[in-house]
């Protein structure tokens, strides 16, 4: 049904040792023609965008919720599009379905933190929050970030 422009390389074939670097460079050479190469690295480059360019270009990966928030932001680093967002809004629990019962913020992983941080992995929980790995985008380091329990005290 649908013919595809560009031959990909068996990826069944178990390449030989003297054949190796002439399948990686076949390989590159098909990213280079397709779009494939350039978007993810021209994607990468991009940041930080203004609020309204982030919105421009990834409303659909975006909620209700953080289509109107953004604009708060001066520069974003990050709106993680591949994320399970939960989707908050007014009545759906604590914190608008952010949080759990109990007040712990419910971490996505792929999500950001203030459009700049990349959820990794839950670290540990404590009596008090919780501490998840992060990528910041901005310095390109991978962060730990300790986030409060939301409780009145």
């Amino acid at each position: 049904m649908f013919e595809d422009p560009v031959a990909l390389p068996d990826i069944h074939l178990r390449p030989d040792s003297s054949a190796r670097g002439s399948r990686v460079s076949s390989l590159t050479s098909v990213l280079k023609r397709t779009n494939l190469g350039r978007a993810t690295s021209a994607t990468k480059r991009d940041f930080p965008i203004s609020p309204s360019e982030a919105l421009e270009r990834f409303r659909r990966n975006l909620t209700t919720f953080e289509q109107t928030e953004i604009a708060k932001y001066q520069q974003v680093y990050f709106v993680g599009p591949l994320a399970r967002k939960i989707n908050a809004a007014e009545g759906k629990g604590p914190n608008f379905g952010y949080d759990d019962d109990k007040g712990r913020y419910k971490c996505v992983k792929s999500d950001h933190i203030a459009y700049r941080f990349e959820i990794l992995k839950g670290l540990g929980k404590g009596s008090f929050g919780d501490v998840v790995k992060t990528f910041d985008h901005k310095t390109k380091k991978h962060q730990a970030v300790k986030i409060i329990r939301n409780e009145r005290r």
